[in-house]
C-alpha cells in the first residue's frame, strides 16, 4: 500500500526551527561562497543536512540574482528518507545559521523576524508498507516587507534589481583598491563603509521598525546618504568586501560573529547584542568592529580595527582602551551559542597583540644616473619584484658596486627598460654585487629598443661584478647573399654575461625562422636560428660575443644539416641527407644539405650530421 501526501513538520522539528526575538537581534549573515565558513561547517554534518543546505543555497542565489520571484524553495531528496530519521537528523537552526554565515549579501530580501525564524519547512511524504518516507521538503522563506511581491513568499523584481546595483557599487570599491597591500585594502574597506553610512539609531531604538534594509548591506552601498544601518549592516558590508577581494596573503579570511558587547567605564557599564567581524591573517585572529570605528563612536578611527585582546578564548575576549581626551574603557566581546557552534575555537580566540602592520616597501624611487639621465624603480604587480627604467640623453655614470643608487633592490630587479636616446650604459650597475648567488629562477629582461632586448639568465649568475651591458646600435650590413629579409642588424659589445636576445616582430612572421648571422672578416656567417612564435616573438640564446649581427627572416632554417626544416638537427636529418645522396628522395631544405660545405651532398655529409646530432 503506497500513498503520498503533504504535511507540516513534527512539533519537535518545528521547535528546532523557532528563532527567538533575541536571536533575531543578533542573527548573523556570515560569509558568501568566497569565504565558505558556512560550507566549512556543513561539510562536517550528515549527508541529509548537506543536501538540504545545498538546495537552499541554490535557491537563495537564484532569488538574489533575479532569476525567480518565489521564495518557496523545494529541496528534492535523492532517495526517500524515513520521517523519523528526518526529524532526528536535521537541526534546521544550524542549517539556517550556516546559510546566514555564507551570504552577507544574497539574503537582503529575507525576513529573519518571521515567527518561525523566516524558514518554514513543509514535508512531502510517501507511506510505504505503513512506514512514512520524506521525498522532498518545501522551505517557505518569508520576504522582508520592503522586498515583498504579491505575498510574503514572493519578491518584487524591481526591488531585487535595485539591490543588485548596490552590490555593483561594492564591487567598484574592491576594484578601486585592488592594487593596495592586504592591510591597506582592509583599512580602505572600513573607511569606505564609515564614509557611506552612519549608525541608524532610529531603527535600532524603535521596536516597530520593520525588519529589512537597516540590518542589511544594501543601504551601505546604495549611494543614498539618507539610508543608514545598524551593526549588522556594517559587519555584513565589511564581510562582503572581503569576500570579493583577492589577498596576497592567502591566509586572510573574514568571519562575521554575533554576541554581546559590554563597555565598562569607571562609573558605569553598558552592554547589548552586537555583530562584528573577526579577520584572520597568518594564523592569528583580530577584532574588526566597523560599527564602533565610525565617527563619534567609542573606537573612532583605528582603535577597534585589527585589534588584539588582553585576554581571549573561544568564548569571549576583552581589552582596555586608553585614549587621550577619552574616558578609559574596557571592552568585552562575548560570543553567542550560535557563533560558538559554527566557528572553530581557534578562529574565535583573538590574538593577544594588535596586528602589527609591516612597513610597506616603497613602490617607487627615482634619481639621476647621468648628467641628463633619470632612473626610476617601480614595483611590479607581484609586489615582490621591480622594474628599473633609465631614460634621457647621453651616457650613464659608472659606479662602484657600493655606490649603485638602487643597491638595496638590485636582487629584486627583473626588468630593465633603456630609453632610445641613451648612448652609453655604465658598468657595475645591473649584476648582483654580493658574494651570494643570484636566485636560480631570476631572469633579467633588459629592453634595449622596441624590437630587441637582452635576457640575462640568473640561474647561471653568481657574483659577476665587472661586466658591461652592451648597447645594441643599429648598423647597415650587406645581407644580399642571404636567404630571406633582414629584420634588424646591430653591433654588440662583449657582455661577459650568460645572455640571450629576445625579439618582437610583426605577428605576420609567425612560424617562420629567424636566422642570426655574424660578420667575420667581412663575411656573414651563420650563428644560430630560432622559430618565430605566434605573437611574433623569438629568443636567440647565448648571444654574448663582440661583433656585428643581422637577423634574417625566412621560411627556411639556415642551420647547416637541418634538411627537414624544423630548426634542430637530429638523426632524421642524417637519414634524409643519406636518401638524397643515394638519389632515393629529395629534402625539404636543400640549401643546408651540404653540411661540410665541400660543394656536394654525399654520405660524408650524412655521417657528419649524425655525429652532430648525437653529440648535441
Amino acid at each position: 500500500m503506497k500513498k503520498s501526501h503533504k504535511k507540516w513538520l513534527s512539533a519537535a522539528m518545528s521547535a528546532a526551527l523557532t528563532v527567538s526575538s533575541a536571536y533575531v537581534a543578533e542573527i548573523s549573515a556570515g560569509v558568501t561562497a568566497f569565504a565558505n565558513y558556512g560550507d566549512d561547517y556543513m561539510s562536517k554534518q550528515p549527508g541529509l543536512m548537506q543536501t538540504i543546505y545545498k538546495g537552499l543555497c541554490e535557491g537563495i542565489e537564484e532569488i538574489a540574482a533575479g532569476k525567480r520571484t518565489s521564495t518557496i524553495i523545494t529541496v528534492e531528496l535523492e532517495t526517500p528518507v524515513p520521517f523519523d530519521s528526518v526529524t532526528d537528523t536535521i537541526n534546521a537552526t544550524y542549517i539556517l545559521d550556516a546559510i546566514l554565515y555564507e551570504y552577507p549579501y544574497e539574503l537582503f530580501w529575507f525576513d529573519f523576524s518571521d515567527k518561525s525564524g523566516g524558514l518554514t519547512p513543509v514535508e512531502y511524504t510517501e507511506t510505504i508498507d505503513e512506514t512514512e518516507y520524506v521525498t522532498k521538503i518545501d522551505f517557505e522563506l518569508s520576504a522582508a516587507q520592503a522586498y515583498m511581491g504579491e505575498n510574503k513568499f514572493t519578491v518584487n523584481p524591481e526591488k531585487i534589481e535595485a539591490a543588485a546595483k548596490a552590490a555593483e557599487n561594492a564591487k567598484a570599491i574592491v576594484e578601486e583598491n585592488k592594487n593596495k597591500s592586504d592591510y591597506d585594502k582592509l583599512k580602505a574597506y572600513k573607511e569606505a563603509i564609515c564614509e557611506l553610512v552612519t549608525y541608524d539609531n532610529a531603527a535600532a531604538d524603535n521596536p516597530d521598525t520593520p525588519f529589512g534594509d537597516p540590518w542589511q548591506l544594501v543601504y551601505v552601498f546604495d549611494n543614498d546618504p539618507a539610508t543608514n544601518v545598524v551593526c549588522e549592516g556594517y559587519s555584513k558590508a565589511f564581510q562582503y568586501l572581503c569576500d570579493l577581494s583577492s589577498f596576497t596573503d592567502k591566509t586572510v579570511r573574514c568571519a562575521q560573529v554575533t554576541g554581546e558587547l559590554s563597555i565598562e567605564y569607571s562609573d558605569k557599564t553598558s552592554s547589548g547584542e552586537h555583530m562584528w567581524n573577526i579577520v584572520t591573517i597568518g594564523g592569528k585572529s583580530y577584532i574588526v568592529d566597523v560599527t564602533n570605528c565610525d565617527e563619534d563612536a567609542v573606537g573612532t578611527g583605528d582603535y577597534l580595527f585589527m585589534k588584539g585582546a588582553d585576554a581571549s578564548n573561544g568564548k569571549n575576549c576583552s581589552f582596555t582602551i586608553k585614549r587621550e581626551g577619552y574616558e578609559t574603557a574596557t571592552f568585552g566581546y562575548t560570543y553567542d551559542e550560535n557563533t560558538i557552534a559554527l566557528y572553530d575555537s581557534a578562529l574565535l580566540t583573538v590574538s593577544t597583540e594588535n596586528y602589527l602592520r609591516e612597513e610597506p616597501e616603497k613602490t617607487e624611487m627615482t634619481g639621476m644616473c647621468g648628467d641628463d639621465i633619470k632612473w626610476l624603480l617601480s614595483m611590479n604587480e607581484d609586489k615582490k619584484t621591480f622594474t628599473l627604467s633609465i631614460d634621457g640623453t647621453g651616457s650613464m655614470y659608472s659606479y662602484k658596486t657600493s655606490d649603485i643608487p638602487w643597491i638595496d633592490y638590485n636582487e629584486k630587479i627583473t626588468d630593465i627598460i633603456i630609453g632610445a636616446n641613451i648612448e652609453g650604459i655604465g658598468s657595475y650597475i645591473f649584476i648582483n654585487p654580493f658574494s651570494t648567488p643570484v636566485p636560480a629562477n631570476r631572469r633579467i629582461i633588459i629592453r634595449m629598443a622596441d624590437v630587441y632586448s637582452w635576457i640575462i639568465d640568473g640561474s647561471n649568475l653568481t657574483s659577476i661584478q665587472n661586466a658591461n651591458i652592451p648597447l645594441l646600435t643599429d648598423i647597415t650590413l650587406d645581407t644580399s647573399g642571404l636567404r630571406g629579409t633582414c629584420a634588424v642588424s646591430f653591433h654588440s659589445e662583449d657582455t661577459n654575461l650568460p645572455t640571450s636576445l629576445a625579439f618582437k616582430l610583426n605577428e605576420k612572421h609567425a612560424g617562420k625562422f629567424a636566422n642570426l648571422y655574424m660578420e667575420i672578416d667581412g663575411v656573414m656567417c651563420f650563428y644560430k636560428t630560432a622559430k618565430i612564435a605566434e605573437d611574433g616573438t623569438f629568443i636567440l640564446p647565448k648571444v654574448t660575443a663582440l661583433g656585428q649581427y643581422a637577423v634574417m627572416i625566412s621560411e627556411f632554417s639556415d642551420l647547416p644539416g637541418d634538411v627537414d626544416n624544423n630548426g634542430i638537427i637530429n638523426v632524421m636529418d642524417a637519414l634524409a641527407i643519406l636518401k638524397k645522396a643515394l638519389g632515393i628522395s629529395p629534402v625539404i631544405n636543400n640549401e643546408v644539405a651540404d653540411f661540410n660545405n665541400d660543394g656536394s651532398v654525399n654520405i660524408i655529409d650524412a655521417l657528419e650530421v649524425l655525429k652532430k646530432s648525437i653529440s648535441s
